[in-house]
């Protein structure tokens, strides 16, 4: 694979962030090669220093819809975030159906506001994605 192919798969998997986003993204991507290229690397020891092209998508994606559900708390942006995250491990989805299962329990027999709900799930999607993304 070269820094061309990397880049593509990059830019094809972060579906769902914006153009603007996505043109920072893969010029940061664009510069970790340029620095590469200065200490005489070639594009197949950038790309093993940097990762799986796919994994570091899907971890963009996670963030995204991360700060989407920080900005605008709706259950959209909530259950985007969840999914998010959950293609980073299925692990994730194991524990996470549960959660989601109580809390809409909790919300639907009224016991608790609907703000509270999707403020600790911004918090545990926060949490949860700090996790993955640093491999705690």
């Amino acid at each position: 694979m070269n820094k061309e192919e990397y880049l593509k798969i990059i830019q094809k998997e972060t579906k769902k962030i914006n153009t603007d986003e996505k043109e920072d993204i893969l010029s940061k991507y664009e510069s970790y090669f340029i620095n590469g290229y200065k200490n005489n690397k070639n594009d197949e020891e950038i790309i093993k220093e940097l990762g799986d092209p796919v994994k570091i998508a899907k971890e963009i994606n996670a963030v995204n819809s991360l700060y989407k559900v920080e900005n605008k708390k709706s259950v959209k942006s909530i259950f985007s975030a969840a999914f998010s995250i959950m293609e980073l491990s299925i692990l994730n989805l194991i524990l996470i159906i549960p959660i989601f299962y109580t809390m809409t329990q909790v919300h639907n027999n009224h016991k608790v506001s609907g703000e509270t709900i999707l403020t600790l799930s911004t918090w545990l999607f926060a949490f949860w994605g700090v996790m993955i993304i640093t491999k705690i």
